[in-house]
């Protein structure tokens, strides 16, 4: 460590000499991690106990089915033409000869 090249001579002995997009990764380290963690997971488990994640999905229309399964066809569609314009897109394009580039 005594022979690591930094630009802050204090880097050179931290417990995780790793530098990162020029900043030392020990200076971001967070030491109440942990507690935090665990904060967070009890309001968690909170609202899971809640029933705040609980949702029923809603049964779809007749009419919405057909709207969804209409979009779909208009996306697979719209793909197709997406795929053939730009197979089609250099088709009638001459070549370019050298001759005139060097002009």
């Amino acid at each position: 460590k005594k022979h690591y090249d930094l630009p802050y001579p204090d880097d050179r002995f931290d417990d995780i000499p790793e530098i990162w997009e020029g900043h030392n990764i020990a200076d971001f380290v967070d030491p109440d991690i942990v507690a935090k963690l665990e904060e967070l997971e009890k309001e968690e488990a909170m609202l899971e106990e809640a029933g705040v994640y609980e949702s029923e999905e809603e049964e779809l229309t007749e009419e919405q089915r057909e709207v969804r399964i209409k979009a779909g066809l208009i996306r697979k569609e719209k793909a197709v033409i997406r795929h053939q314009h730009r197979l089609n897109k250099h088709r009638n394009r001459t070549p370019v000869s050298e001759r005139v580039i060097m002009k």
